[in-house]
């Protein structure tokens, strides 16, 4: 159905495909920075001799810095542009990331990590708005799966330059493994010189011929704000962060940040302490455990190319919905039953990463489809934000968990994070395939809408 939007009707160009270049970049490097971490804690803990709490201090001081970036930046970028940020923080970025060569003090490293930790918090809602905002409406989902895959792409990244770098020069080289993500910034920062601003956030700032140029610019003379200019112009110009609790957006902020919490929240637990859970089960230090990583890491990548086509075929509320209902299962069966062949317990992580590809993908949809123009960039810049909160929780307190109650009773907690992302989307998931993105944002707004797929179809025949 055409919408009359010159955006949403688009088939895809050559600009698209460098616009999920550009964009992707970012998460790259969110990805590159948390695994390289992981690589370098063993020599920085040598060099320093840190203590148990200064190696979580350290450690977290970018999960800290993702969220104060993601919630400060994602409000900023309603009031004064994406456009202008979109390079800022990727200057920023590298420039802290090739600090990382000349600390001397474990301090020193705290606060980089912690600024760098901003620049990635906020390229999170500058990236995700940025891509729903150009891209088609039939390939608006995989646009958002091209931003989830890159994130897998850095960490694997990181770990093979972090391996081959330690391999070469030994723990005391974590410096290059660190600082060797200014590489990928450099090349992402020059990607993104001559990106232009979002047509429809001019549009929510009343500045409709700006807006018009750009869409001329890119699709051609003939190209028009029709479809465009009424979403704008009705949109209040406020953009403060408060709005997104208000009466008319409270559900939807829960929504978007409930599931995303708890898909992110299991997501970094497993990431990160996949090995140790699997050593815990019995199997013997050595190559086993991490190959068995190495394979959970690749699924959760591969499980999200289906989302590619499946998101508007078969529909985000049910692929949600399934997704996080068999996310559940290989918890509950490491939690219930006597497994103890190794093989079977890396099939229940491998069976879990390839599973969770929808949830993957959707989390990071639905917060860019269910906001307006005026407050997209709060509603996504919360939300990362809360799940950067889960994030913490889980890698704090699943050692203590491990400790306290024991394998099996862990992996029930974490059956239950899942189940209750599951619950969320049961409720409150809206059916926003096939829709533009005016559409999808004032369909969620409307008091009553029943949300199903099933009402959605009915309403459309």
């Amino acid at each position: 159905m055409k919408t009359g939007s010159v955006i949403d009707d688009s088939p895809i160009l050559g600009f698209h495909r460098k616009l999920r270049f550009q964009c992707a970049g970012g998460t790259f490097l969110d990805g590159f920075l948390l695994s390289s971490m992981a690589v370098a804690i063993p020599g920085i803990s040598d060099e320093f001799k840190l203590s148990p709490v200064m190696l979580s201090i350290m450690a977290a001081a970018a999960l800290v810095g993702i969220f104060g970036g993601s919630l400060i930046f994602g409000w900023l970028s309603d009031r004064i542009g994406r456009h202008k940020l979109f390079t800022i923080d990727l200057a920023v970025f590298a420039i802290a990331a090739f600090a990382t060569f000349f600390v001397t003090d474990v301090w020193q490293l705290i606060v980089l990590r912690l600024i760098v930790g901003l620049a990635v918090g906020a390229d999170y809602p500058l990236a995700m708005t940025m891509v729903t905002e150009w891209m088609p409406t039939k390939s608006r989902a995989g646009g958002i799966a091209m931003l989830v895959m890159s994130w897998f792409g850095g960490a694997v990244t990181a770990y093979i330059v972090g391996y081959l770098i330690v391999a070469g020069a030994g723990d005391s080289s974590w410096r290059w493994v660190l600082g060797s993500a200014t590489v990928p910034a450099v090349v992402t920062l020059l990607l993104r010189v001559g990106m232009p601003e979002s047509p429809r956030w001019l549009l929510s700032k009343g500045r409709g011929d700006e807006a018009l140029e750009i869409l001329r610019t890119v699709y051609g003379p003939a190209a028009t704000l029709a479809g465009l200019a009424a979403a704008g112009a009705d949109e209040p110009d406020q953009g403060r962060l408060s709005e997104l609790f208000s009466r008319r957006y409270i559900r939807r902020t829960a929504f978007a940040a409930g599931p995303y919490t708890a898909q992110t929240t299991a997501f970094f637990v497993i990431l990160t302490f996949e090995p140790t859970i699997l050593l815990s089960f019995g199997l013997d230090h050595g190559n086993i455990s991490y190959l068995g990583s190495a394979l959970t890491s690749l699924l959760f990548l591969v499980g999200c190319l289906p989302v590619l086509r499946w998101a508007e075929t078969v529909g985000r509320r049910r692929l949600y919905i399934c997704s996080f209902a068999l996310m559940t299962l290989p918890l509950l069966a490491l939690s219930v039953f006597p497994i103890e062949a190794a093989a079977l317990v890396v099939a229940c992580f491998c069976f879990y990463a390839f599973v969770s590809g929808p949830t993957n993908v959707l989390s990071w949809s639905y917060p860019n489809e269910l906001f307006p123009t005026h407050i997209r960039g709060s509603a996504v810049g919360f939300a990362t934000a809360m799940t950067r909160i889960g994030a913490t929780a889980g890698t704090f307190l699943l050692p203590i968990l491990l400790e306290s109650i024991g394998t099996r009773p862990t992996m029930l907690v974490g059956a239950a994070v899942v189940a209750a992302g599951l619950v969320m989307c049961v409720l409150w998931a809206p059916e926003t395939s096939g829709r533009s993105l005016d559409e999808a944002s004032s369909m969620a707004a409307s008091p009553g809408q029943r949300n199903t797929l099933e009402q959605d179809r009915t309403e459309t025949a």
